[in-house]
């Protein structure tokens, strides 16, 4: 090693070279202080080691000493791990411990005070805040060195800190007593803290902004001493001495940071504040600090500065005299309110007045008031003043406070007021903005709230102090009556204006409306203006009045508190409103401006000034009715003129008159009757909103006259009221229903019910007669109809008319509701809510509402009876259940007895439900010999036994129900659910429901039964009721109980002994019915002591039976024997059971044993299977026992037992099989009992199967020697090959299948041989093409199970098992003797296969092509008509076909792959066609996920035992495997087809083939060579990660290496074969070598491993036979040219390098043979 770059020599004499140990011994020698320690000015040196001079240092903790020397460091990171650590020390040490580091803290809290890291600055003061607390009052001593840079703190810029500091300080002296004290005490420390941090700073060590920070802390703590301090004696002489006498305090203003500056701006606030004497001296220069500096912009400052100079002029009345006013303060006063205070007028606005107020009275002077109201107004359209709404309102504040600060100086300042500046302030600026804004809301949308507020609240002090100051009263009205008369005539002007005459009227409209407000004394203005411009998001920023018009209309109860201002307001109304009546405006202009106006404004004085200034008549008092007289003279003319027919025009006419007649005398009465005498002359509309504003309930305001002119006889308004509801195009106007509303439902009655019921028949007839029942008049009619039989002025003895014409309304209204009729349901909702606040009314009305409460009960019913097969229904049931849920939220009211009758109307009763079914009891339902091998299973049945019209009934009902519960659940009426869960109605409703759910295919699941389950009594009693019927009649009856049973069990309250016991189990005769309902309950029992009890019960009167077995033909022990082996199998599943059940077994194949030698015809040996039911069960039992047994301790079992169980085994299948050849079932009532037996060998076959072939049971000693080998050998084969058949038999004849049946098949044929399978071949009908090459036997096989591959009703399992077994079938199917067939046909059976689904999966997949993504590649299943199950099975046939197909050519060599290909193509299937369909049905995430596992679709085939049915992630996969054969299999074509692809589609296959499939088809390359046997000579290397082959041939001293890349996206691009090093072979040759194994990898669909083999072989070739050189005895020559043995002796025949006989001849000197001597002869 050398010595480093850089590295400084040794000093001279220095040999030894540094050790750390030699350095740690030296120190363990020294005393007092150790590391870098500075003596000078190190405030932060704690010591490490224990000092001998001061043992006081010693009491100082390690943990603390560590933690204090880091806080010396410079690192932030450092210091505030040290500081969590000495927070965390102290908190977990004692009190004692933390005393100990006081000395040394001050001194660390000082420096760290001031620290540059706001973190740091923040840590420390938490940390003493903790110190504190901790050590309580043992602080006191260390207080003067630490409370000068703790009381800065508390007013640090970084709010955390300075909070921190706070709290600590808090807690440290919690009284202000006690603060006031610690202040007084350490008063001189503070002081020379904050001098030290203002002045005395070294500014060398910090940087510009640091000095900044803490100059600013320093004035801001030095504020806060001042404010907090009790008194100032001690403080005085050190401010003056510290800062009122230094000259750079009074530089501070003008220093650039604007912290400092408002930190100096608040010292001086708080000296004027606590002392302001100390400033009297320094007057002069406070005043020019402060007073000329009003125009800085900054908002930090500004705050603190005008503070500092309200405080200024207000303390110090002679200001004025230490500063020039006009150049060192108004400049700057004015420059700021011109700017529009620079951005900060909302901080600002609220000093300009009291600085206003301030000034002398020789500087109040107009020039002055000119010029301030100037600059308000130029304040307003600056853009910062108009871009904010807070902005504006305090300037317009302030400006409005200025205003009326010059008025009113002007006014009482002198004898006589200056008028000069009243009328400027008034009238050259006031009423022109306020013109402006009402003109150009626009220019400052924000200006006309506030300001408009400001002048009512003007206007409002002007009248007040013309009623209270007695001296200036005259004064003050003058101005008022000025101010009035410009904004009236102003008003006058405005509302006459054509172009926007609306809009400017209602904003004059809503000022008036806020001087009424005023006059009154309300003070909810500036409540509403505030509330509108609160921070936040709004649509608008325009203020609502909504609060304020709410106000105004209560003020007709209310008093006028300011008289003057009434007055006022009322002249200029009467002004506006006799304008716009003499004005040249249309008659609907004055209409609509005379109605807003009146229904605010209107008073009786109000329409005397208007009458005498229309008429120019002087005001004269008398008895002349004013209001009538305007009325008649002024506005029914222009109402009749506009003869209104929009809405909004007729609200007016209708207000207007209203307005009128309100306070008209009685003399009105006859205008009254002449408007509704005639209504076309004024308008209906207008007469209907007229007459529904005089019916207003409480209208307190309308004279009795009015009313009373409506109920006399002969009134006009009868007349009217007739007429609106005859005619259809009045009745469907809201306006009318409101009138009627009024009329019909007033209490007191406006009309007699002899006049109400003609209505109410006028309305009835116009609805049946007219078309409006579109329009919610029905709706509307049944709701008023309601409302007034059920109220107060109803009279009972119309009630059977008023019944008999609303009880049909209700069948049309629910009609309405169903199909979805605009606002029917609303309607209902209103009429069920009317109808239960008088369900406790008196006995007749309480009647009539049970009445319409059952026509609509009755009326659901039969609707959904009546639409039970409507192809809407669903959508109608919608309906229906909302309306359910109506009517079960009012039970609450009903009676139980009431109640049950809702229940009964809603719900069918049995003979309803038999006319839509077979009778529970009809042979047609299940056989309960089914019930033998388990759970009734749903495809036992014919899907069409039950009609559909019966099913969507059941279900239609049940959803019904549904929603009754659970509105009676969410309304908590228990009662009335008891009384549901008990109705009988109910109970038969729910049998139907557990009917149609046992006996339909592919039912979901119904949430009624699920509600009703969670009730343990109904389950309790339901279960007994269908146990107890099933016993007795079977049938339906088992459907039923066996479908709740299977809900009961999930329940927390299923008793299956209960159940037992309550059916007196023990006591009945053992029939089929009996037995079949008991191993139900079996199949659902989990209680081990409930099993143990039926086991003791049943196992005597089984191994009892003492009849001959030949009697078992009639039906006799077969039941016993029945229960008993289900018992026994349910026990079985217990832990710890087999002990018990082991001498039962033995007992029971004694029993068995004994039986087959005394009746062997009972078993079904060899022959074929009877028509005897009970034959059938009996063998099937005892399949199900060998079951059983086999799992039941078999150690001991001797060879009898095994012999008589694989014996019976196949021996069973020899018969079905026989069976199924010589019978055709077509008749599904006979089929179901061999499907039984059929079900119980194969899961004894699957059970003995997997118990003989597990490696226990084969190293297992005590089992005898010979059962596993003759299993395998003779039993398991014979077996197979009768399975074979069956399961052909079965896809193939039968036209239901079994649920269970076909996926035990599948695991039975899971693993068979392919030898299996070919001795199947004579039990099946032979089938043989003429023109195929293939074996007969080969033919046949592949015949049938090509059939099974079909798509047939529910074939997916049937497919799954054809393809296993058609892929053993096919994997050797060309090979022959000879090796590999010359004719490579497709099997002919399989394309008769793929061609016909062909033309069903084309028609499907062109479905497919708007919903196929090229850039996701991702799969949508379209709109099949409701056949997604077609579409599935041909699909998968399709799909299946094609792997079977690819598996074909595995075998055939690369070479000749090429040729099937051919001729799949002349049968008419292109691989084109299939890829395009892959590429639709590959997803865009080809993962799925199985039993919790992810799996890649590329990297692992699919296992159909876990496929669910109609899954089609399923075809996902089996699309995805395929693709990837494919492209492993037949890569040239694949390249083919890739290359020809459209540039979209190829780049989005190339992504998702490199993503997804490049990657798997490399790994499983690369991992064949890897497991390749390689020779010695000859080796191999895969190398995964860079996607690299390369192989090694070593031939004596020669080597060959090549390699071959693959590209990423392989096998769509070709590989790469690259030489790395050759011997001996000339270029030329070695080149035609790698076209070779390029041409058959590119070409010929060749494997890697079969061209590398190709290329050793030609290598062997071309040195096969060579002779070494006899002189360097090698064959290739070591040298570079690795050349090889050429030149020949012609004596010897012996070869040489030429390289070896040059360097001879030059060594030797001779030109001889090396071997023979004879001369070289070189040519």
């Amino acid at each position: 090693m050398g010595k480093q770059k850089g590295q400084s020599k040794r000093t001279k004499g220095n040999a030894v070279p540094s050790s750390s140990g030699r350095a740690a011994t030296s120190f363990s020698q020294l005393q007092g202080v150790v590391g870098f320690a500075s003596f000078s000015g190190d405030l932060g040196y704690v010591p490490v080691l224990k000092s001998i001079e001061e043992d006081s240092e010693g009491l100082v903790s390690p943990d603390f000493r560590v933690a204090l020397c880091k806080l010396t460091k410079r690192d932030v990171t450092t210091k505030l791990k040290a500081l969590m650590e000495l927070k965390q020390l102290i908190e977990d040490n004692e009190s004692e411990t933390s005393v100990a580091i006081l000395p040394y803290w001050s001194r660390i809290y000082n420096r760290l005070c001031e620290d540059a890291d706001r973190r740091v600055r923040e840590s420390i003061q938490q940390a003493h805040h903790t110190l504190v607390c901790k050590v309580g009052k043992q602080i006191a001593p260390f207080l003067k060195g630490l409370f000068g840079a703790w009381w800065i703190a508390t007013c640090d810029t970084y709010a955390p800190a300075a909070s921190a500091a706070h709290r600590a300080f808090v807690a440290a002296f919690p009284t202000p007593e006690k603060q006031e004290k610690v202040l007084d005490f350490c008063h001189v420390e503070i002081m020379g803290a904050i001098k030290c941090n203002v002045f005395q700073l070294q500014h060398d060590a910090k940087d510009a902004e640091e000095i900044e920070r803490i100059t600013s802390v320093g004035l801001a703590g030095l504020a806060g001493l001042i404010s907090a301090a009790k008194s100032m004696e001690k403080l005085e002489e050190l401010i003056k001495e510290g800062f009122l006498t230094n000259s750079r305090f009074w530089k501070l203003p003008k220093h650039k940071s604007s912290t400092i500056r408002s930190a100096f701006y608040s010292v001086v606030t708080s000296l004027c504040t606590k002392e302001p004497s100390l400033l009297q001296e320094y007057l002069n220069q406070a005043c020019r600090a402060v007073l000329s500096n009003l125009n800085e912009s900054s908002s930090v400052v500004c705050a603190s500065l005008w503070l500092a100079a309200e405080q200024l002029v207000l303390k110090f009345p002679n200001w004025h005299e230490n500063i020039d006013i006009r150049k060192g303060f108004l400049p700057a006063f004015w420059a700021v309110i011109k700017s529009g205070f620079q951005g900060n007028a909302k901080i600002i606005c609220p000093h300009v007045l009291p600085v206003l107020g301030c000034f002398p009275d020789s500087l109040l002077v107009f020039p002055i008031y000119k010029e301030l109201l100037t600059c308000f107004q130029i304040s307003l359209g600056v853009d910062s003043v108009r871009g904010s709404v807070s902005e504006t309102r305090a300037v317009v504040t302030s400006m409005m406070e200025c205003l009326q600060l010059a008025v009113r100086k002007s006014i009482e300042t002198s004898s006589e007021p200056d008028l000069e500046i009243i009328n400027y302030a008034l009238n050259e600026h006031l009423i022109p903005i306020f013109k402006k804004s009402i003109l150009d809301p626009d220019s400052n949308k924000y200006i006309p709230a506030p300001l408009h507020h400001q002048v009512v609240e003007l206007l409002g002090t002007f009248s007040q102090k013309a009623n209270t100051e007695i001296l200036k009263q005259n004064c003050y009205e003058n101005i008022s009556s000025m101010v009035w008369k410009n904004i009236s005539h102003f008003f006058s002007e405005l509302t006459l204006n054509e172009d926007k005459g609306k809009q400017f009227f209602m904003a004059v409209l809503k000022f008036l409306a806020q001087v009424k407000a005023a006059s009154y004394g309300l003070n909810e203005l500036e409540n509403t203006v505030s509330t509108i411009r609160k921070p936040g998001v709004r649509f608008s920023e325009d203020i609502s009045t909504s609060v304020v018009e709410i106000k105004i209309n209560k003020t007709n109860n209310a008093h006028v508190v300011n008289s003057h201002l009434f007055k006022e307001l009322e002249s200029a109304v009467n002004d506006v409103l006799a304008t716009i009546m003499q004005s040249q405006l249309p008659a609907d202009g004055k209409v609509f401006r005379a109605s807003l106006i009146l229904e605010k404004f209107s008073t009786v004085s109000l329409f005397t000034k208007l009458f005498h200034s229309l008429n120019e008549s002087p005001m004269v008092t008398g008895e002349t009715d004013h209001v009538l007289q305007c009325l008649q003279n002024n506005f029914l003319p222009c109402i009749g003129q506009i003869k209104p027919k929009e809405p909004e025009s007729e609200k007016h006419c209708a207000s207007l008159l209203y307005s009128c007649l309100k306070l008209c005398g009685q003399k009105a009465a006859t205008v009254l009757q002449d408007i509704f005498v005639s209504p076309t002359i004024y308008g209906v509309g207008v007469c209907t909103l007229l007459a529904n504003d005089i019916l207003k309930p409480n209208e307190e305001l309308m004279p009795l006259w009015v009313r009373r002119s409506f109920t006399e006889d002969g009134s006009s308004f009868i007349t009217f009221i007739f007429n609106a509801v005859s005619s259809e195009p009045e009745l469907i106007k809201e306006n009318v229903w409101a009138l009627l509303s009024s009329t019909l439902l007033a209490d007191p009655p406006v009309f007699d019910m002899k006049l109400n019921f003609e209505i109410f028949q006028k309305i009835v007839k116009t609805v049946e007669n007219t078309e409006v029942s579109d329009c919610g008049v029905n709706a509307k009619t049944c709701l008023l109809m309601t409302e007034f039989v059920t109220s107060d002025v109803f009279d009972a003895q119309y009630l059977s008319q008023f019944k008999e014409i609303l009880l049909p309304l209700f069948d049309n209204l629910l009609h309405d509701v169903f199909y979805g009729k605009a606002d029917a349901l609303y309607g209902f909702k209103g009429i069920i809510e009317t109808l239960e606040t008088s369900m406790t009314e008196e006995e007749e009305i309480k009647d009539f509402t049970t009445a319409c409460f059952n026509r609509c009960v009755s009326y659901v019913a039969d609707t959904i009876i009546e639409l039970a097969s409507h192809e809407n229904l669903n959508e109608i049931l919608q309906n229906v259940k909302e309306v359910v849920d109506i009517l079960a939220a009012s039970c609450a009211l009903l009676s139980d007895n009431q109640f049950c009758n809702f229940l009964a109307q809603l719900l069918p009763n049995e003979e309803t439900w038999l006319q839509n079914r077979d009778s529970m009891t009809s042979n047609t339902w299940l056989d309960t010999t089914c019930i033998a091998i388990g759970p009734i299973h749903p495809t036992v049945l014919e899907e069409n036994k039950l009609h559909t019209e019966y099913i969507c009934l059941v279900d239609a009902f049940s959803q019904v129900l549904s929603q009754v519960i659970q509105t009676l659940q969410k309304t908590e009426q228990t009662n009335k659910l008891c009384l549901t869960y008990a109705n009988q109605h109910v109970k038969q409703l729910c049998v139907e429901v557990l009917l149609v759910e046992s006996h339909t295919m592919h039912s979901e699941e119904n949430e009624l039964i699920n509600l009703f389950t969670q009730d343990p009594a109904w389950c309790k009693d339901m279960l007994f009721t269908l146990a107890s019927n099933s016993i007795q009649t079977g049938g339906a009856w088992l459907s039923c109980f066996s479908k709740l049973l299977q809900k009961a069990k999930q329940t927390p309250h299923w008793d299956p002994a209960t159940l037992l016991n309550k059916l007196n189990y023990a006591n009945q005769n053992f029939t089929n019915y009996f037995s079949s309902t008991i191993i139900s309950i079996i199949f659902m029992c989990d209680s081990k002591h409930c099993l143990t009890a039926l086991l003791n019960w049943i196992l005597p009167k089984t191994l009892s039976f003492s009849d001959s077995f030949n009697s078992i033909f009639n039906g006799k022990f077969v039941n016993e024997f029945s229960i008993l082996v289900h018992v026994f199998k349910k026990l079985l599943s217990f832990p710890g059971t087999e002990s018990m059940l082991v001498s039962i077994c033995e007992q029971i194949i004694e029993q068995l044993i004994v039986c087959k030698s005394s009746c062997s015809p009972v078993f079904l040996f060899d022959t074929t299977l009877t028509d005897n039911i009970h034959q059938l069960l009996f063998n099937s039992v005892v399949a199900q026992f060998f079951e059983c047994a086999i799992q039941c301790s078999p150690i001991n079992r001797s060879s009898e037992f095994w012999d008589f169980v694989q014996c019976s085994l196949v021996s069973w299948l020899e018969s079905i099989c026989l069976t199924f050849e010589v019978k055709n079932f077509e008749n599904h009532n006979q089929f179901q009992h061999h499907l039984c037996l059929i079900h119980a060998v194969s899961s004894l076959f699957l059970t003995l199967d997997n118990f003989l072939t597990a490696p226990t049971t084969i190293e297992h000693p005590t089992y005898p020697s010979s059962l596993t080998r003759e299993w395998h050998e003779f039993f398991q084969p014979a077996a197979h090959s009768t399975l074979i058949p069956i399961f052909c038999a079965i896809s193939l004849k039968t036209p239901i299948q079994f649920a269970t049946i076909l996926p035990l098949f599948q695991q039975c044929l899971h693993n068979i041989s392919t030898e299996s399978i070919t001795s199947a071949t004579s039990r099946l009908t032979a089938y043989m093409v003429a023109d195929s090459d293939l074996p007969d036997e080969t033919q046949t096989l592949l015949h049938h199970l090509s059939q099974a591959l079909e798509p047939r009703n529910n074939s997916h399992t049937t497919q799954c098992i054809a393809y296993n077994l058609l892929c053993k079938v096919v994997e050797n199917i060309f090979q022959n003797t000879d090796g590999v067939s010359s004719s490579l046909k497709p099997p002919s059976s399989l394309l008769r296969v793929l061609n016909l689904v062909a033309g069903q999966t084309n028609q499907f997949f062109s479905l497919l092509e708007e919903d196929f993504s090229l850039d996701g590649l991702d799969f949508h299943l379209p709109e099949l008509d409701g056949h997604p199950d077609i579409f599935y099975s041909n699909t998968l046939a399709y799909l299946l076909v094609w792997k079977i197909l690819v598996k074909c050519m595995h075998p055939i060599p690369a070479d000749m792959k090429s040729q099937f290909i051919s001729a799949l193509k002349d049968s008419g299937f292109d691989t084109d066609d299939l890829l395009s369909k892959l590429l639709k049905l590959m997803p865009f995430n080809p993962h799925r996920s199985v039993e919790n596992k992810t799996l890649n679709m590329f990297s692992c085939e699919i296992d159909f035992h876990t496929a669910s049915k109609h899954d089609f992630m399923v075809l996902h996969h089996i699309a995805c495997s395929l693709f990837k054969d494919l492209l492993s299999n037949l890569p040239v074509l694949m390249r083919a087809w890739y290359n020809d692809l459209g540039k979209v589609i190829k780049s989005a296959v190339n992504e998702y083939t490199t993503k997804h499939i490049s990657g798997v088809i490399c790994n499983e390359e690369l991992k064949s060579i890897c497991v390749s046997q390689n020779q010695d000579d000859f080796d191999v290397v895969a190398r995964p990660a860079s996607k690299e082959v390369v192989a090694t041939y070593q031939i004596t001293d020669a080597e060959f290496v090549i390699s071959i890349q693959l590209p990423t996206n392989y096998p769509l691009s070709p590989v790469q074969v690259n030489t790395v090093r050759k011997a001996g072979v000339k270029a030329t040759q070695w080149r035609y070598w790698i076209l070779q194994m390029t041409m058959l990898l590119r070409h010929q669909n060749g494997q890697i491993l079969d061209a590398l083999y190709l290329w050793k072989e030609k290598v062997d070739k071309r040195l096969h036979g060579l002779e070494e050189c006899m002189i360097c005895f090698s064959v290739v020559h070591g040298s570079n040219s690795q050349s090889l043995p050429k030149l020949q002796c012609k004596t010897c025949k012996k070869k040489y390098h030429a390289e070896c006989l040059y360097k001879w001849f030059d060594t030797s000197n001779q030109s001889t043979c090396p071997l023979c001597r004879t001369p070289m002869m070189l040519r």
